[in-house]
Protein backbone atom coordinates (compact mmCIF):
# COMPACT_ATOMS: atom_id res chain seq x y z
CA UNK A 1 0.00 0.00 0.00
CA UNK A 2 1.22 3.63 -0.48
CA UNK A 3 1.73 5.96 2.11
CA UNK A 4 -0.98 8.41 3.31
CA UNK A 5 -0.68 11.75 3.50
CA UNK A 6 -0.72 13.08 7.18
CA UNK A 7 -1.17 16.40 8.30
CA UNK A 8 -1.54 18.72 11.63
CA UNK A 9 -4.61 20.82 12.06
CA UNK A 10 -5.17 23.34 14.75
CA UNK A 11 -8.14 23.33 16.94
CA UNK A 12 -8.92 26.85 18.35
CA UNK A 13 -11.33 25.49 20.66
CA UNK A 14 -8.91 23.90 22.42
CA UNK A 15 -5.82 25.24 21.30
CA UNK A 16 -3.85 21.73 20.51
CA UNK A 17 -2.62 19.86 17.53
CA UNK A 18 -4.19 17.16 15.94
CA UNK A 19 -2.75 14.57 13.30
CA UNK A 20 -5.13 13.83 10.59
CA UNK A 21 -5.04 11.33 7.95
CA UNK A 22 -6.54 11.78 4.40
CA UNK A 23 -7.68 8.50 2.90
CA UNK A 24 -10.08 6.96 0.02
CA UNK A 25 -12.33 4.71 2.39
CA UNK A 26 -15.42 1.70 1.22
CA UNK A 27 -18.01 0.53 3.47
CA UNK A 28 -18.28 -3.18 3.06
CA UNK A 29 -21.47 -3.54 3.62
CA UNK A 30 -23.17 -0.96 1.31
CA UNK A 31 -19.65 -0.15 -1.40
CA UNK A 32 -20.20 3.05 -1.30
CA UNK A 33 -16.69 5.25 -1.18
CA UNK A 34 -15.80 8.32 -0.21
CA UNK A 35 -12.34 10.78 0.94
CA UNK A 36 -12.31 10.44 4.56
CA UNK A 37 -10.36 12.98 6.66
CA UNK A 38 -10.31 11.77 10.36
CA UNK A 39 -8.14 11.76 13.33
CA UNK A 40 -4.68 9.09 13.09
CA UNK A 41 -6.16 7.81 16.77
CA UNK A 42 -9.73 7.27 15.50
CA UNK A 43 -10.13 3.36 15.08
CA UNK A 44 -10.97 2.43 11.15
CA UNK A 45 -13.62 0.19 13.14
CA UNK A 46 -15.18 3.46 14.71
CA UNK A 47 -15.74 5.02 11.92
CA UNK A 48 -19.43 4.82 10.42
CA UNK A 49 -20.91 4.91 6.93
CA UNK A 50 -23.72 6.85 6.03
CA UNK A 51 -25.50 3.60 5.59
CA UNK A 52 -25.55 3.59 9.45
CA UNK A 53 -23.45 0.59 10.08
CA UNK A 54 -20.05 0.97 12.02
CA UNK A 55 -17.29 -1.68 11.69
CA UNK A 56 -17.08 -2.56 8.11
CA UNK A 57 -14.93 0.60 6.89
CA UNK A 58 -11.61 -0.01 5.13
CA UNK A 59 -9.01 2.33 3.44
CA UNK A 60 -8.98 1.31 -0.21
CA UNK A 61 -4.99 1.83 -0.55
CA UNK A 62 -5.54 4.88 -2.61
CA UNK A 63 -2.36 6.90 -1.79
CA UNK A 64 -3.62 11.12 -1.51
CA UNK A 65 -1.05 14.08 -1.50
CA UNK A 66 -2.13 17.50 -0.40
Amino acid sequence: MGSLTMGKIISFRHKTYVEYEIAELICLKCKKRWIGVFPTTLLLKDIECTCGEKGYVIKTGQSLDI
